[in-house]
């Protein structure tokens, strides 16, 4: 997500907040507690090369590589048909954004037998896979998610290894920024990144009727474009009758679903050089969209704790809300007086360069089993359902 954040100040038991706390006692950058669920980058690609060594015949691993820089990506269709609609996914544009990969993993461990899905019955899959061909990127940024198993700090695991923010580097739409320390750079010129080439070339070969980009910070099913709350894409009535359907499908309609610049009301903001409007306004593809798949579950948005080092008179918890991409560098500094017991209702402003850690890692994912295996279980089954009804286009 963006650059700027606000808080808006919470209030949380004591004992809350150190249950949350035991959760980011790192050991890296990856608490002990949270290792047992969550998965390295290595053990994704391990754990997908493994379901297909033993015999998922569904799955087919490819590698990509262009000069020194090498990727993995793979494909999911039922064997001995000719799937007539074709999706792609990408995830992890952001390392931060554990979560992601995690959800890929899901996808294709159900697709292969190997996990459940309370939604789909393998016929059901069979069906789906038989009708749509769903090729994805498990890990775009590998480097940003290395640095968030590492230790690095919030503002690099979004980044890649040239400090650019892939997901601003496309080409259309492209805002050309001066800092590199900036969030959001979207590099030195458009589609300056390896990270970026790859995408756009392997989504070209593939012709996809598809493409689906998947995030986390957020909460909703977004549909181009990102750059312009008021502009209308031209796949727009596409876009929207089939991110409405999988909201029905899947999540009764409960989730957020619009315009991916209108996404978090009035801490909506534009975001420029994305890969869902180059797959739109370049690309031309039928179905577009953005999902972003967690947001905390305290009230409000996106809420991140601050890890307590004294109990007695711990800083209040925070919920982060996005707000228009700037480069605005004036933020406001919480009041070291403020404790646990007050009711706060003003807001002030941060950066993500002001997160720790463990902080950064529980804005932007599940740190409790339950949330992440409820995650991961709902979002894959709303990608079967995406694939299906790209099927009918």
């Amino acid at each position: 997500m963006n650059y700027l954040f606000v808080f808006l100040v919470l209030t949380l038991s004591v004992g809350e907040c150190w249950k949350l706390n035991k959760h980011l006692n790192s050991i890296g950058g990856i608490s002990s507690s949270l290792a047992s669920f969550y998965h390295k980058t290595s053990e994704i690609f391990d754990e997908l090369d493994r379901l297909h060594a033993n015999g998922c015949t569904r799955l087919k691993p490819s590698t990509y590589t262009q000069g020194t820089y090498s990727n993995r990506f793979y494909t999911l269709e039922e064997p001995s048909t000719k799937p007539g609609h074709r999706l792609f996914l990408t995830f992890s544009l952001h390392g931060r954004e554990y979560i992601s990969a995690e959800t890929a993993l899901k996808l294709a461990q159900v697709a292969c037998g190997k996990g459940s899905s309370s939604r789909y019955k393998e016929a059901d899959i069979k069906s789906i896979l038989s009708t749509t061909s769903i090729q994805f990127i498990p890990v775009v940024n590998k480097h940003g998610r290395a640095l968030t198993e590492n230790g690095g700090d919030c503002v690099s695991q979004r980044k890649n290894a040239n400090r650019v923010d892939i997901n601003r580097n496309f080409k259309d739409f492209w805002g050309e920024k001066s800092r590199i320390d900036d969030e959001t750079y979207p590099g030195p010129e458009p589609m300056s990144e390896p990270e970026t080439k790859f995408i756009v070339e392997t989504v070209a070969a593939f012709k996809p009727h598809g493409f689906l980009d998947i995030h986390s910070g957020e909460r909703g099913i977004g549909y181009p474009y990102a750059s312009s709350k008021s502009d209308a894409a031209p796949n727009e009535e596409v876009s929207k009758r089939i991110s409405d359907q999988v909201n029905k499908d899947v999540f009764g309609g409960q989730v957020w679903v619009g315009r991916l610049a209108a996404m978090g009301g009035s801490s909506a903001y534009d975001a420029f050089g994305t890969s869902i409007d180059y797959m739109t306004a370049t690309m031309r593809i039928p179905y577009t969209g953005t999902w972003e798949i967690w947001e905390q579950k305290q009230p409000g948005k996106m809420a991140a704790t601050i890890p307590l080092s004294n109990p007695q008179k711990a800083p209040v918890p925070h919920v982060l809300i996005q707000t228009e991409e700037t480069n605005n560098n004036n933020v406001a500094v919480l009041n070291n007086s403020t404790t646990i017991e007050n009711t706060v209702t003003s807001l002030i402003g941060t950066e993500s360069s002001d997160l720790s850690k463990n902080e950064c890692f529980a804005f932007f994912n599940p740190i409790n089993k339950n949330d992440y295996e409820q995650t991961v279980s709902d979002w894959s089954d709303a990608l079967f359902s995406l694939a299906k009804n790209v099927g009918t286009i």
